[in-house]
């Protein structure tokens, strides 16, 4: 596994603990100063509540294809009720 998936993976992980235990703070905190003027956290709150309320809670993630730049993935998620993909992006 290289270096930048394990920083991928990092990421994912430290999201999916923010989103099972319902700390939308933290997890609005992870994105770009651009990101959170279009996703505020009133916003954050209500589409996790809303997926969380849908799909449950995050049981597995898997990274399936990362882009040829690498500056994103894509991560299988596997919540208690649902599949779906994710992708993250990261900006240095």
């Amino acid at each position: 596994m290289s270096a930048q998936n394990k920083k991928f993976d990092s990421i994912a992980s430290k999201l999916q603990d923010s989103y099972n235990s319902g700390n939308y703070d933290t997890f609005q905190n992870s994105f770009s100063n651009e990101m959170k003027q279009v996703l505020t956290l009133d916003i954050t709150n209500q589409f996790l509540s809303y997926l969380k309320n849908n799909c449950g809670n995050i049981i597995n993630s898997q990274l399936v294809k990362q882009s040829e730049n690498g500056s994103n993935v894509f991560y299988k998620i596997t919540f208690e009720r649902k599949k779906l993909v994710l992708m993250l992006t990261i900006n240095e």
